[in-house]
């Protein structure tokens, strides 16, 4: 289940990143949602390149509390990834 929602955000994000100057925040939103999807696949470090993109998008937008959100979301894939070792 989770690998099928990682390829439908795969599919969104095929068709939003030609356009992301239109909605920088839509694709961050999608870009963290599929990384948290990642994480539960413990691909660590696709989930946390998503995580990076998606919080850049928020940081550059003025989105200071979603690019925060994603901080911690960073931090906690650290520890799954410890506790996964």
């Amino acid at each position: 289940l989770l690998a099928r929602a990682v390829a439908l955000y795969d599919e969104v994000l095929a068709l939003r990143r030609p356009r992301a100057a239109a909605d920088p925040l839509g694709v961050a939103r999608v870009l963290a949602n599929r990384a948290t999807a990642l994480a539960h696949l413990a691909r660590w470090d696709d989930a946390a390149s998503g995580l990076d993109e998606a919080r850049a998008l928020f940081a550059a937008h003025g989105e200071a509390e979603s690019a925060a959100a994603l901080d911690a979301q960073r931090l906690e894939l650290a520890a799954a990834r410890a506790r996964a070792a």
